[in-house]
């Protein structure tokens, strides 16, 4: 049932964290730092994971989302479970009248990103998607750099191991490599260069296949072009080693500059010097103090991504996953549309 949300005793919103795990800790420790808010629930199927997050914040302990829900009535829920769980979670907590902070990727499907924007709007509360390497110095630093200049070539790269986290290794459960991680590079050639027109990916089962509980393609090779005619390409696997040196990184070269993503670091190149920014902002922390702000004062112009803005970057992914089940490229306008 749709209620007014409420604040606590001192004024502060009360908020919910869906999911104990790696991002759900991030959440946690991003939710400390701001006065505003008060973490008074958090839940977990795994009881003692849950129990040990919920005493740290000093709030309550469920394994039911639903009863926390009902127990806590949070301004804000942090939804962090796994992908195919988030509508059903989000569009419960928005019809509850939370405003929600969504784990990427929104969903597995687009018609469940639809459903959650759906809820939003029809309760009148907002969605923030943790695309959250927006909100970091070093995209401050590469969008100042790339201003006025044409882009021509993105080249995007990771080599890893099998996934640490058990549930991607179903490419069900989790998307698959691109929907994973490389929505990350994607969002931030958005938010940097443009709109990604067109995509064409091919994926592979080439070391990984037949390994107990692997259901996931282990070589993924993505090309697109981007409004402004830049073009890109992405090339990722699960089939190396961990500690592999220089596994991964995001290239932007444009008209005298490289720009290259390592981690939290960014190097950018011209013909006279190289220079190395080290992130200085924890982005998820950013996010998350933007987001409550909005909430907060009703000023929305420290928020870098919007709802539907994040939906174009999740129909990227998809439409990624889509050209390798049918060996076509996808239109991403006609994508988001369909």
């Amino acid at each position: 049932m749709s209620r007014p949300p409420i604040s606590s005793g001192d004024g502060a919103l009360v908020a919910a964290i869906v999911g104990a795990g790696r991002r759900g800790r991030a959440h946690a420790a991003a939710a400390r730092q701001i006065p505003a808010l008060q973490v008074a629930g958090v839940c977990d199927t795994d009881e003692g994971r849950a129990a040990a997050l919920a005493a740290e914040l000093g709030a309550q302990g469920f394994t039911d989302w639903r009863a926390m829900l009902d127990v806590v009535r949070p301004v804000l829920v942090y939804v962090t479970s796994p992908p195919p769980l988030h509508a059903e979670q989000a569009i419960a907590s928005l019809e509850s009248g939370a405003h929600v902070v969504l784990e990427k990727p929104i969903a597995l499907t687009m018609a469940e990103a639809f459903e959650i924007g759906a809820a939003a709007a029809r309760n009148g509360r907002h969605v923030q998607v943790c695309q959250q390497h927006r909100y970091g110095v070093l995209a401050d630093r590469a969008r100042e750099a790339l201003a006025g200049r044409s882009v021509a070539l993105v080249h995007s790269w990771l080599y890893r191991q099998t996934p640490d986290i058990p549930g991607n290794w179903d490419r069900t459960w989790g998307g698959g490599h691109v929907v994973e991680w490389g929505i990350h590079h994607l969002d931030l050639c958005r938010y940097l260069i443009g709109e990604v027109e067109t995509v064409y990916a091919v994926y592979g089962e080439q070391v990984l296949a037949g390994r107990p509980d692997w259901n996931n393609w282990d070589c993924y090779s993505a090309s697109f072009r981007m409004s402004g005619g830049a073009v890109g390409s992405m090339a990722t696997t699960y089939a190396a080693w961990p500690g592999l040196p220089h596994s991964g990184a995001l290239d932007i070269i444009a008209d005298g500059l490289l720009l290259r993503y390592y981690g939290s670091r960014l190097e950018t190149v011209t013909p006279g010097e190289t220079q190395v920014i080290e992130e200085t902002r924890d982005p998820t922390v950013a996010l998350n103090e933007a987001f409550v702000s909005a909430l907060v004062t009703g000023d929305w112009s420290g928020v870098r991504i919007f709802y539907a803005d994040a939906v174009r970057t999740l129909a990227v992914v998809l439409g990624a996953n889509r050209s390798n089940e049918t060996g076509q490229p996808v239109q991403v306008e006609e994508f988001v549309a369909a």
